[in-house]
């Protein structure tokens, strides 16, 4: 549909694979961040500070994963033609979870 050449292709795909790798990580530090959430929300008198610095924490996470992955796939959409670039807009049309929109 992109009508991507070899070199494309690989770049797209090191950028998926760096992708999944990160989200993989980012499942490990929710998972963390979600006990230390339970410990502070379950204690005897709520951590109220500490649940929001927790938060806090993984909303900066989130933001700065997100915007590491836009910049990375912006530097392949870079090697693309405005018609390829144009195309991925479309594929990505009405799905607001696609990495275009992170």
């Amino acid at each position: 549909k992109l009508g991507l050449n070899e070199e494309q292709v690989k770049a797209f795909r090191r950028f998926m694979k760096a992708r999944r790798d990160t989200r993989q990580m980012f499942a490990e530090d929710l998972k963390r961040n979600e006990q230390a959430m339970r410990a502070a929300v379950l204690s005897e008198v709520m951590d109220v500070d500490a649940s929001i610095v927790l938060r806090n924490e993984m909303d900066n996470r989130r933001r700065a994963s997100n915007d590491e992955a836009f910049r990375s796939l912006a530097i392949v959409m870079q090697t693309m033609s405005q018609e390829q670039r144009e195309a991925m807009l479309e594929l990505a049309a009405g799905r607001p979870n696609s990495l275009l929109f992170l």
